[in-house]
């Protein structure tokens, strides 16, 4: 997902899990899971944000393959410091919700 108009439909529409450092916007959907990452600039230098968005990618491919929908993961610097398996939690729930 690249497009802003993406980005805010999914904003509008999905359903949020909040966590510290970590927002979880998601949509249903049926052809597979879609994902689009936002991570704020005063999450620290880009060193710092390239490594959330490893993170996220690689707690993304950890979920279940049979999850479906699109979402948004939006962190902040917080989710350097957040422990990997409750990332994949998180993201989970976030994708169960919609």
């Amino acid at each position: 997902m690249r497009s802003t108009q993406d980005f805010r439909r999914v904003y509008a529409r999905g359903k949020r899990t909040k966590r510290p450092g970590l927002m979880v916007a998601a949509l249903p959907g049926s052809t597979g899971l879609v994902c689009g990452l936002a991570v704020r600039k005063g999450a620290g230098t880009a060193v710092d944000r390239n490594r959330i968005k490893r993170r996220l990618r690689g707690a993304l491919d950890v979920l279940p393959a049979g999850l479906s929908g699109t979402i948004v993961v939006q962190a902040s610097d917080a989710a350097l410091t957040i422990p990997f398996q409750e990332l994949v939690g998180t993201l989970r729930a976030g994708v169960e919700a919609a």
